[in-house]
C-alpha cells in the first residue's frame, strides 16, 4: 500500500468485507477529534469514521482499522462490548485501555498490520500486561478467522 486516500479507502471497503458490515460514512475531519495525535474515530452509533487528512502512515491504517473493529462492536454486539464503556475522559490511561472493547480493537488492528505491512504493533508506552492482553486477544481473533 503507498500513502494516498484512495488507498486508505480500498483498506477501509476489505476490511469492512473482513468484519462481515457495511463501510460507515467516511469523513476527512478531525474537527471532533479528542487530541491532536488522534488519527481516527468512530461515531458512537458506528455510522462514520473521521480520519485526519494528511498522507497516511502505518499508524493511520491502525487507527482506520481500530476505529473500524469499534463500528463492529457497535453494530454486532453492543451489549457485549461497549457494555460499562468509559471515554478517555472517565479513565486513566490503563483502565481505558483495559476495557475489552479497546483490548478487541487494538488486537484486531494489530492483526490488521501484521497482515497488510507485515509488522507487529508495539504499544510503546502501555505497559506490559495489557501488552499481553492485546496478543493474547490477537491470537483468539486469528484462530476463530481460521475456523
Amino acid at each position: 500500500m503507498t500513502g494516498d486516500f484512495g488507498n486508505v479507502r480500498g483498506f477501509i471497503k476489505e476490511t469492512c468485507k473482513i468484519l462481515g458490515i457495511e463501510p460507515p460514512n467516511m469523513l476527512f475531519d478531525m474537527s471532533a477529534a479528542a487530541t491532536d495525535t488522534t488519527l481516527a474515530l468512530c461515531s458512537s452509533d458506528g455510522k462514520e469514521i473521521r480520519i485526519r487528512k494528511e498522507k497516511p502512515t502505518i499508524d493511520t491504517y491502525f487507527a482506520v482499522a481500530h476505529e473500524l473493529r469499534h463500528v463492529w462492536q457497535i453494530r454486532t454486539a453492543p451489549n457485549i462490548w461497549l457494555k460499562d464503556y468509559k471515554t478517555r475522559d472517565e479513565l486513566d490511561f490503563e483502565a481505558y485501555n483495559l476495557q475489552p472493547a479497546e483490548i478487541d480493537a487494538n488486537a484486531f488492528a494489530t492483526i490488521a498490520i501484521l497482515n497488510v505491512f507485515r509488522r507487529r504493533p508495539l504499544f510503546h508506552g502501555y505497559p506490559d500486561y495489557i501488552r499481553a492482553k492485546i496478543y493474547d486477544r490477537a491470537r483468539e481473533i486469528s484462530q476463530e478467522e481460521d475456523e
